[in-house]
């Protein structure tokens, strides 16, 4: 049972990109020169961070929890990160704000909430169990790199816009790295995982029926004969206590017909990628239903985009292990040639006079 199911506010880290639009030709054709100066200022950060995790490491391996300036400066830190990796990774054309406070930026993340509790085992362990992790991640990225990310530049550089089929698997990237950061650096015991996206809940988002529009037909007589025939109802829902009526469901937005009039109106799906309302700070807290993610968070590879993620992770794998084999041969051969260059120890003769 998660942590959800039981009624326990979930500590998983999770990202909520705004829908897709149209990026500036210029901003995208220096994209990597106008990260650098987040760079730099990252850099920095990023040192003063292991100090900090150094730190934060010793109290929750004794205490069981991250202490809380360490949270908030990790936290802050990899926020940051994460909206220059989106913004480099061409997922937004909005410059990421020079702050660890969580910003109104088109692609937001949500580290995990303060004050939770660590396992001290997983704590002591936690460079290790890291590891496979750390390699998925390289792998992908990889995959999404060399050179698909030159390709998609400029795909963006002369169509203005991110295909939707790229822009998932990139985003499925970022947020996995951000849940990855998260873990490390002991912000919460839930392990990396969403790199292929999240199950499809659209399910959630539909009204309890979808069957085809009312008939016009007039219903067949009911009762005993000489009664007035009731008028017809246009859909009723199942109740708790009996089966559901065999009235006509309303209408779904997109099939024949209009909704009856006395039907509360359903809102149309929402268009575009993301294109959900930013979530509260009670919608982030509160446990999602049935231990499911919530409609905000959520993250669906399908068709297209999800073929480029297992594509990314084909070619990244050739790419890991073909990088790890160069080396290997390279240094060998570094080893080599230095042998060549020392002379050989001279032999001693003793001399008898």
């Amino acid at each position: 049972m998660t942590t959800a199911a039981m009624g326990v506010p979930s500590r998983r880290a999770e990202m909520w990109y705004a829908p897709t639009v149209r990026q500036g030709r210029w901003s995208v054709g220096f994209r990597l020169l106008l990260g650098i100066p987040h760079y730099v200022v990252l850099f920095f950060l990023f040192v003063a961070m292991v100090f900090v995790a150094i730190i934060g490491w010793f109290a929750a391996l004794f205490t069981g929890r991250l202490p809380l300036w360490a949270h908030t400066y990790i936290g802050g830190v990899i926020r940051w990160d994460i909206r220059v990796n989106a913004y480099v990774f061409l997922l937004t054309d909005h410059y990421p704000p020079f702050s660890f406070d969580d910003e109104d930026y088109p692609a937001r993340p949500f580290p995990p909430p303060e004050d939770g509790p660590l396992n001290r085992w997983a704590v002591l362990f936690r460079v290790i169990l890291f590891i496979p992790a750390s390699v998925f991640e390289s792998i992908v990225q990889y995959g999404l790199t060399f050179p698909l990310l030159f390709g998609a530049w400029l795909i963006v550089l002369i169509e203005g816009e991110m295909p939707p089929a790229l822009y998932r698997p990139y985003s499925a990237l970022v947020r996995y790295h951000l849940r990855a950061q998260s873990y490390f650096f002991m912000l919460t015991s839930e392990y990396p995982w969403g790199m292929l996206g999240d199950p499809d809940i659209g399910a959630l988002s539909t009204p309890p029926f979808y069957a085809p529009p009312p008939s016009t037909a007039a219903p067949p007589p009911s009762g005993p004969p000489g009664s007035v025939p009731p008028p017809p109802q246009p859909y009723s829902y199942p109740s708790e206590h009996g089966p559901a009526s065999t009235s006509v469901p309303p209408p779904y937005p997109g099939t024949a017909g209009p909704p009856p009039a006395s039907a509360p109106p359903l809102p149309p799906p929402p268009a575009g990628f993301g294109a959900v309302p930013v979530p509260s700070p009670g919608e982030r807290a509160a446990p999602p239903s049935s231990g499911r993610l919530p409609e905000w968070a959520t993250l669906v590879l399908t068709g297209a985009a999800r073929g480029w993620m297992i594509f990314a992770i084909v070619w990244g794998s050739i790419l890991f292990v073909g990088q790890g084999t160069i080396r290997n041969a390279v240094s060998n051969d570094n080893n080599n040639n230095m042998n060549m260059y020392v002379p050989a120890p001279a032999a001693h003769h003793d001399t008898f006079t």
